[in-house]
């Protein structure tokens, strides 16, 4: 009987590690994006509804990391002064340079501090002079 039960928690054990270890790759995981943008230094970020109402206005500065994200809607690259522009589900991330160790940013940038997502909005990245 002693046996029987012995086994029976370590078959639990065995089955709770498992879900464990496959949730945690899981989450490790980046989900895919349609465009991602990464920026060192100082960096104003404002977000505005399509129709042109200011939501929020994020001012980054030198020694944080920015990572923009778009899941879905339009990306339009860092033109001449270096102005980024999404359209869309966008979400946002920052993480202090001291943070960051080498290996994959992308990665890194998944579990940043700060996480902000919103949907159907313009987001403006752009350098501060």
């Amino acid at each position: 009987m002693k046996r029987i039960i012995g086994l029976l928690l370590g078959s639990a054990g065995c089955i709770v590690l498992v879900i464990l270890a496959s949730a945690q790759r899981t989450d490790a995981q980046s989900p895919d994006y349609l465009a991602s943008y990464f920026a060192s230094g100082s960096r104003e970020v404002t977000i505005t509804t399509r129709s042109g109402q200011q939501l929020a206005s994020l001012q980054v500065p030198a020694g944080v990391e920015l990572s923009v994200h778009l899941s879905k809607g339009e990306f339009t690259g860092p033109n001449q002064t270096g102005e980024a522009t999404f359209t869309g589900d966008v979400s946002i991330r920052t993480r202090p340079s001291s943070e960051l160790k080498v290996g994959g940013l992308r990665e890194q940038m998944m579990g940043a501090p700060l996480r902000l997502d919103v949907q159907d909005a313009l987001v403006k990245v752009v350098p501060n002079k």
